[in-house]
């Protein structure tokens, strides 16, 4: 099967909308799933037709540059996708004033509105993305002296621990190097986090372990969601879409639906009700964009919804993969009937914690 390009794709677009404008771009491979090259085009082609020419050309813009999954737009015209098919109205991209978020300079434009409900789109993965990039440029470093690296060890690491480890890689690799981690013609260290890395001569076949505690996970990354927390709305609704695919999560797309379920549950629970009782932590001081003096307890119970969607496939009711978690503390509650138009109807499983808010 020939591979979809830039070009394919906007040729595509341009076949079913004429008026669409020429932009100029250069030609690249989709790195994506078929069934999300012809969602994206389905998504762009409805919002043009809606008027909204300068999203649109300015998405196509952004994909192009990235036609892949390391591109956040990709996901966000996605989750559009999931809601034009499922036939919900939305507002595009509205502006929400410094009055009604915790910004310390100026508004932001969400990536959308459902009736009252804000929502922004956060591309969804909790250290597995960071795991697998790191994975990748140690190799590129080994891949340098001819050798082959393994990392072994827990992947419920927080994010944030993940991420000192990328942006470490250069001094972690030259340590793993000396000679008091050499054992015969292999290096072998294991740091405190408990990541076992291993440098040798290319084998071939090579094995690593790797370990997973759902509530383990939960507690490292109870804060993920803070380092966006400026944008959390003080008077409405406010929910976040969290899409997600094998190249983001493989465990969480290859797990048994009541699996995933559990695992998430575990980490929405801790997010809804551990977090809404720091009132001793600030909230500046995990999103740098936040106004002072807000407590992550005052800015948790703003978030009203997380809806996680795996976006590898276009689901019917039976096989719907969407896991709706409502915030059983939020200060802004969606209405019951909201969640089971938006979401139940669709069948996605919902969790509102009505019985377990303690």
């Amino acid at each position: 099967m020939k591979m979809e390009t830039t070009v394919s794709l906007y040729n595509q677009i341009k076949e079913n909308c004429p008026d669409f404008p020429e932009i100029k771009f250069e030609e690249r491979s989709i790195d994506l799933l078929d069934v999300q090259v012809t969602n994206i085009k389905e998504s762009l082609i409805n919002l043009f037709v809606q008027g909204h020419l300068n999203y649109v050309q300015s998405a196509f813009k952004e994909i192009a540059q990235e036609p892949s999954h390391k591109n956040g737009k990709v996901y966000e015209v996605l989750v559009y996708h999931w809601l034009q098919s499922n036939h919900i109205q939305f507002e595009l991209q509205p502006t929400i004033e410094k009055e009604d978020c915790f910004k310390k300079n100026g508004n932001y434009k969400a990536d959308g509105r459902i009736c009252d409900s804000v929502f922004d789109v956060k591309l969804f993965g909790v250290g597995f993305p960071l795991l697998k990039k790191i994975r990748e440029e140690f190799q590129l470093m080994a891949d340098a002296e001819n050798k082959m690296i393994t990392i072994s060890g827990p992947n419920d690491l927080s994010n944030k621990a993940f991420q000192y480890v990328l942006e470490h890689k250069q001094d972690i690799y030259n340590k793993l190097k000396s000679d008091k981690y050499l054992n015969h013609d292999m290096y072998i260290m294991k740091r405190e986090d408990g990541l076992e890395f291993r440098l040798c001569p290319i084998r071939d076949c090579i094995s690593y372990i790797g370990s997973f505690d759902s509530c383990e996970w939960a507690q490292n990354n109870e804060l993920y969601f803070v380092k966006h927390g400026s944008q959390f709305c003080r008077n409405q609704p406010y929910m976040i879409f969290c899409p997600f695919d094998k190249s983001i999560s493989h465990m969480l797309s290859n797990d048994k639906d009541r699996d995933v379920f559990i695992t998430l549950r575990f980490l929405c629970r801790r997010m809804f009700i551990n977090v809404s009782r720091f009132s001793d932590k600030m909230l500046h001081d995990y999103d740098g964009k936040a106004e002072l003096g807000i407590s992550l307890s005052s800015a948790m119970r703003k978030v009203s919804a997380i809806i996680f969607i795996d976006v590898s496939q276009s689901w019917s009711y039976e096989t719907c993969r969407m896991w709706v978690f409502v915030n059983p503390n939020a200060d802004n509650p969606i209405k019951g009937y909201q969640i089971a138009s938006w979401f139940r109807y669709a069948g996605a499983h919902i969790e509102d914690f009505m019985y377990d808010n303690y």
